[in-house]
């Protein structure tokens, strides 16, 4: 049998809170898991059938309007047990995915205006999650919530999310402002620039408790 997998679990996780068509289950799934755990739209819209073929969700028809109907997923007892499991386990380390790192990692087999060009779009898209973000929150206080007895779960991934968009804003214009000084991407070393930051690095780094 086929093993329960993190995608799985934030699937069950969704189902949980109430019953989805695929459609809007990859939709949720995309707003307010892409800052946690992004995955394909085509990855989401598999998973609901395979947790349903293992038993831990179910499909109905319900109606789509005058003649049409759509097929809507629901948790199962099983679904909840394994969720329940999941959550007592413990977690993964924390993984990042940023393209633009990527790519900035191998700089030196382009040239830089390729980087730049990559880190100043990856900072417009970031500013406009940014200000998606926090239209949502706003609306919240407004008392417009999807799920209103969530709010006190939903503030605490708002706050990771808005610190996280700040700290690769903030990012991506100090390493702009750090490669407009190099005179090319490849074998440059340590320059007196790169020993200033690594100090600066050392120098700031806080002493983290145990």
């Amino acid at each position: 049998m086929a093993e329960l997998t993190t995608t799985s679990y934030a699937i069950l996780g969704l189902l949980n809170i109430k019953p989805w068509s695929a459609y809007e289950l990859t939709q949720q799934a995309q707003r307010s898991l892409r800052y946690a755990w992004p995955k394909s739209e085509s990855h989401l819209y598999a998973e609901p059938k395979r947790l349903v073929h293992m038993g831990f969700a179910r499909v109905t028809e319900a109606p789509a309007g005058p003649v049409r109907t759509r097929q809507v997923y629901r948790i199962t007892a099983a679904g909840r047990r394994a969720l329940k499991r999941w959550l007592e386990s413990e977690p993964a380390p924390p993984q990042l995915e940023f393209e633009a790192v990527l790519r900035l990692f191998y700089a030196d087999a382009g040239d830089k205006d390729a980087v730049l060009a990559a880190l100043a779009h990856t900072h417009d898209d970031l500013h406009q999650r940014y200000a998606e973000g926090m239209s949502l929150v706003h609306a919240w206080l407004d008392g417009d919530a999807p799920f209103p007895e969530r709010l006190h779960i939903s503030a605490l991934v708002a706050a990771f999310t808005r610190d996280l968009l700040l700290l690769m804003i903030e990012w991506s214009e100090f390493a702009r402002r750090e490669i407009d000084q190099w005179p090319r991407t490849d074998g440059l070393g340590m320059t007196q620039r790169t020993r200033d930051l690594l100090q600066r690095i050392v120098d700031e780094a806080p002493i983290l408790d145990p």
